[in-house]
């Protein structure tokens, strides 16, 4: 009867690979989702394991009940980081430099499908268990209409760029649209099959929205830290929390069109132009300007949101698992 994370983690895995085993997709293709490394990957990991422990918390009886949900949720967040990449225009880690871009955008899109049919054969294989068709059909409604926000965001995220009118409300219904949906999606779909309950399940999800955010704000942060981080978010001027944040800082300290950040982001094409040393300055007014510094007081706002929850859960169902997740990976 595993509970803690690490043991639903294994146990997601499993289903992972029982999906794969059995989905029929051609050999090659599974190889290819095998090498591209993306499940399990980038994405945190944790929201793979939110629906079977929602679903103990909610009052299911055995983590392994749930199990496919989690698969089907581990599905989705490697075609949303897949999408993710290919949106960016950025290749995979793997890719031969001297492979044909078209080959390599082709091989992407493939392997995107077939991670969204998975999560979709992942979720209707719940019919199979012994849940109530009832509630497994609310769920898998559920999952597909949280798809379809996290696209949304997704969209959103991908074409709108930083231009002197950006703003920190658009970096938060971003991240609310985009990692907010996933954790609601993972929180929600866990306790659907578990309980008729509509308070329960929205807390469910309150939670998952709340942890998945968090999440995402300490990633925007890492991706900028001096030790480490990618920068990719700054040359691609994406309108990620602290870049926006610390754009606004800017305007509103003296509107200076010639500071060094407003610059770089004014540059049409920064990613292919900004030179390392421009790139490193504009980081570093991003700390400056306190954009990073916000950005992190908003994640820890969000955890503690989600410690009150889980400590809610606790008291409900002793031992569901919840707490664990708000530790890092």
């Amino acid at each position: 009867m595993p509970t803690s994370y690490k043991e639903t983690i294994s146990l997601v895995k499993k289903e992972c690979e029982r999906q794969l085993r059995f989905s029929g997709l051609p050999e090659g293709m599974r190889r290819a989702i095998d090498s591209r490394h993306v499940l399990f990957g980038e994405h945190p990991v944790a929201l793979a394991a939110l629906p079977s422990l929602t679903f103990r918390a909610a009052g299911g009886a055995l983590s392994e009940d749930a199990a496919q949900a989690g698969a089907a949720m581990e599905f989705l967040l490697a075609a949303a980081d897949v999408l993710d990449d290919l949106q960016d225009d950025t290749p995979p880690p793997e890719a031969d430099d001297d492979e044909d871009e078209r080959a390599q955008w082709v091989r992407e899109t493939e392997i995107l499908t077939s991670l969204l049919l998975l999560g979709e054969q992942s979720a209707l294989s719940l019919f199979e268990t012994g849940l109530q068709p009832g509630r497994v059909a609310l769920a898998v409604s559920l999952f597909n209409s949280f798809k379809l926000k996290a696209f949304s965001g997704q969209y959103m995220d991908a074409h709108t760029v930083i231009d002197p009118s950006s703003h920190p409300e658009m970096s938060l219904e971003i991240t609310s649209g985009k990692s907010g949906s996933l954790g609601r999606c993972a929180g929600e779909f866990g306790a659907t099959l578990a309980t008729d309950d509509p308070a329960i399940v929205k807390m469910a999800g309150r939670f998952g929205e709340r942890l998945a955010i968090a999440r995402q704000f300490h990633d925007d942060v890492a991706n900028l830290w001096p030790m480490g981080g990618k920068l990719d978010d700054l040359l691609q001027r994406k309108n990620t929390l602290p870049l926006t944040f610390s754009m606004a800082m800017n305007e509103m300290a003296d509107g200076n069109d010639e500071s060094t950040l407003q610059s770089f982001m004014d540059c049409a094409a920064a990613r292919e132009s900004a030179g390392d040393a421009e790139v490193l300055t504009a980081r570093d007014e991003v700390f400056n300007l306190g954009g990073a510094h916000f950005a992190m007081l908003q994640a820890i706002v969000h955890m503690v949101k989600a410690r009150s929850i889980a400590d809610e859960f606790e008291r409900m169902s002793p031992g569901c698992g919840l707490l664990e997740l708000l530790l890092p990976d």
